[in-house]
């Protein structure tokens, strides 16, 4: 029996990391994984420059969204650059419908997120 794959991946390439959620569902059941792993890069591994890749994610709910401005507001607070990758249309649309679009540096993918950073 195959093990499952880790919800959350990360890489690091140069001095930018790459936060990968390889997850169908952006929830409350992935939640406490996706933020130790984020809070840990900034508290502990002083990560100034993080990408994170939600194109695995083919449902993103109003909680999503919640996580999503706490992890920034720590990021920023935290003097990291975060950019969001790959979301898909559904997730933009939530995004749009609560105002909080222009709140995230998005990008399509991880190339043009990793560009000029």
């Amino acid at each position: 029996m195959a093990s499952a794959q880790r919800q959350v991946e990360v890489e690091r390439i140069k001095d930018i990391v790459v936060v990968r959620l390889n997850a169908k569902v952006f929830d409350s059941t992935n939640f406490p994984e996706i933020t130790r792993t984020l809070f840990r890069l900034v508290d502990k591994e002083a990560c100034e420059k993080l990408v994170l890749n939600l194109g695995a994610v083919e449902y993103f709910f109003s909680e999503s969204v919640g996580l999503l401005v706490s992890i920034n507001k720590r990021l920023l607070g935290n003097n990291v650059v975060f950019r969001i990758t790959n979301l898909r249309e559904s997730a933009i649309e939530v995004l749009s419908v609560a105002r909080l679009l222009d709140l995230f540096d998005i990008h399509d993918d991880e190339q043009s997120a990793m560009a000029n950073l």
